[in-house]
């Protein structure tokens, strides 16, 4: 018996997908925030080696102990005063509006309750503004680690170590053993392609590649990257 011809698959070739994956709405919006500050902006002040460095310095001041009442927050104030002076504008508005965004908030559920803890909050901006601050350069510079490994790792480049001081904490879980818990930043980037976070190829900010083959930050920037291959040519 003859064998029966096999059938061709006559169904259509399925195109590439283009499809685009979104990004978590709380990572896209530490993204943008990341981008507040110029792109050749590498580096931001060090909250940490500031806050060391003037406290050593005040503590060698004749009088002064580190036992003194207000001590800590002296050095808060003094170490964001130092900070603040080395920041762009926009980045210190744009903190400054984060502090009033949670005061008015936080004023709007006392004035419910017939207080108004206005002056209270106020007295205490620059703690406000320290924590936003160092939120704001951890997650900053931790992205922009993630994203420099990941275009070293698209160009061929050797790869070293490579870490990110993300904050993760540990609970004992119901049988009793030690579990990891993320947060913050770190809770947002677990499970998540980090290939996505990248470098713009045109203006050089952070952004989340919807596509494998995304190299730009906007449509911009992708006409500016086509006009450069053009010319090229």
């Amino acid at each position: 018996m003859p064998n029966k011809r096999e059938r061709k698959n006559t169904s259509p070739k399925q195109p590439r997908s283009r499809a685009k994956y979104q990004c978590p709405n709380e990572l896209n919006e530490i993204i943008a925030e990341s981008n507040k500050i110029p792109a050749d902006v590498v580096d931001l002040p060090k909250w940490d080696y500031f806050y060391e460095k003037i406290k050593e310095d005040y503590l060698t001041e004749e009088g002064n102990s580190e036992y003194d009442m207000g001590f800590v927050s002296e050095i808060k104030f003094q170490t964001l005063e130092k900070v603040f002076s080395l920041l762009p504008e926009d980045l210190k508005d744009h903190l400054n509006e984060k502090v009033n965004c949670k005061f008015e908030s936080i004023n709007r559920a006392s004035l419910e309750k017939g207080e108004d803890i206005s002056a209270q909050l106020e007295a205490n901006r620059h703690e406000w503004l320290v924590h936003y601050y160092r939120f704001y350069e951890h997650n900053r510079s931790n992205l922009r680690a993630i994203a420099k490994h990941v275009a070293d790792r698209r160009a061929g480049k050797p790869l070293g170590f490579f870490s990110v001081d993300l904050h993760y904490s540990a609970e004992i879980n119901e049988n009793n053993k030690l579990a990891p818990k993320a947060k913050g930043l770190a809770a947002l980037l677990v499970g998540i392609d980090l290939d996505r976070i990248r470098f713009c190829e045109v203006c050089g900010k952070l952004f989340w590649a919807g596509r494998q083959d995304s190299k730009t930050c906007s449509d911009k920037c992708s006409n500016r990257l086509r006009q450069r291959r053009f010319i090229k040519k």
